[in-house]
């Protein structure tokens, strides 16, 4: 299957993925995410139901907090 993922063209085995699946392929561990699919803002708690397909587009942004 191949994405995009954060305006880089992606390459994974799998057929399908759900964006949980994504973050723990790509190690992505971030407290405060904000993730858009094909430009719909997804909630954490949709993240396992969330299935990717051949040519979604995806952003993952990390929010910092700090001073």
């Amino acid at each position: 299957m191949t994405i995009t993922l954060n305006g880089q063209t992606e390459n994974f085995p799998a057929n399908e993925m759900s964006i949980m699946e994504l973050l723990q392929t790509k190690k992505i561990n971030w407290k405060l995410l904000i993730i858009k699919h094909n430009g719909r803002y997804i909630k954490r708690a949709a993240y396992e139901a969330t299935v990717l397909r051949e040519g979604d587009d995806i952003m993952v942004l990390s929010l910092m907090d700090g001073g």
